[in-house]
């Protein structure tokens, strides 16, 4: 029940923190600058590392002398330093901002790649119509975007649920157990254990609710396509 209960504060936390971040960085970025290539190219970087190098580059950042608890302890915060990694309490969300970190810069070229679709005319004339920013983005520009949402929402649900080597890589499902996703609780099960029974089921369970919801995604989109 743990590894479920934390697959499913995962997929709410990675998907709405790395949709929400990489849509605003989209957003931000989506104008001309001087050097606004070079702050798209810092973003997406962390992509090109694999998930298995990512988590051991957050493991450094956590240890109890790096640079999380120096920084904290730099600007005054110094009672909020601890062995991230090593408490129960947040070491599954010091491992989803790791995870994070990696995938907004994804999200955020995949919403440019939408901004670059929008017809600038409409926002142009809510513009003169006395429309604000606010409701210019949220009436004009997310719905014109509303296919790269989906896609956006289907590769972070996806992800989610596939979610391995970043786990494994920082805390192999520890401390306690508090950090183990349903991937990583079927791999210790079934190979670190020898439960190949249990590991088993619990991989058809994975692929159950991955294969739900790709059914519901392709039938949605096409019923899109038909209208």
């Amino acid at each position: 029940m743990t590894a479920l209960r934390n697959n499913i504060i995962w997929v709410i936390g990675f998907g709405g923190a790395s949709v929400s971040l990489g849509l605003f960085l989209a957003v931000l970025l989506n104008k001309p600058g001087r050097g606004i290539g070079l702050y798209r190219a810092a973003v997406y970087l962390p992509m090109v590392f694999s998930l298995a190098v990512t988590g051991l580059f957050w493991r450094v950042l956590y240890s109890p002398d790096g640079l999380v608890n120096f920084s904290l302890s730099a600007i005054g915060l110094g009672g909020l330093e601890r062995q991230w990694l090593a408490d129960p309490e947040v070491a599954l969300y010091a491992v989803l901002i790791a995870a994070v970190w990696r995938q907004v810069g994804y999200i955020m070229v995949l919403y440019l790649a939408g901004l670059k679709g929008v017809d600038p005319s409409l926002e142009e004339a809510a513009a003169v119509d006395g429309a604000g920013r606010w409701q210019r983005f949220t009436r004009i520009v997310l719905p014109q975007m509303k296919g790269v949402s989906a896609v956006v929402f289907a590769v972070t649900v996806i992800d989610s649920l596939r979610t391995f080597d970043i786990v494994w890589a920082m805390t192999r499902g520890g401390p306690y157990n508090s950090t183990h996703l349903l991937s990583t609780y079927m791999f210790e099960q079934g190979f670190s254990l020898v439960n190949l029974g249990y590991g088993s089921a619990i991989a058809v369970v994975i692929f159950a609710l991955a294969i739900v919801f790709i059914i519901t995604y392709l039938v949605r989109s096409l019923r899109e396509e038909d209208q």
